[in-house]
């Protein structure tokens, strides 16, 4: 189920032209307690453990929200 959703929001962004800034949002969400920290953009991670994934289900929404908001395209 999350490889459908994953490739699915992977060519949603890229069709609007936000994938870049949803990588840049992505990898700089901050640390707090009980979060898995990325560090790297969405598109360069390979493989997803289960914390991985807990993590990408509480933050997949408030991320793709804010990739879609930014009013201009980045390059």
């Amino acid at each position: 189920m999350f490889d459908h959703l994953m490739t699915w929001i992977e060519g949603f962004l890229q069709h609007h032209g936000k994938a870049a800034v949803f990588d840049e949002i992505w990898a700089g969400i901050p640390p707090y307690p009980n979060f898995y920290q990325y560090g790297k953009a969405y598109r360069q991670i390979s493989q997803w453990s289960g914390k991985e994934m807990r993590t990408f289900g509480r933050i997949i929404y408030p991320s793709l929200a804010a990739a879609l908001h930014d009013p201009l395209p980045r390059h």
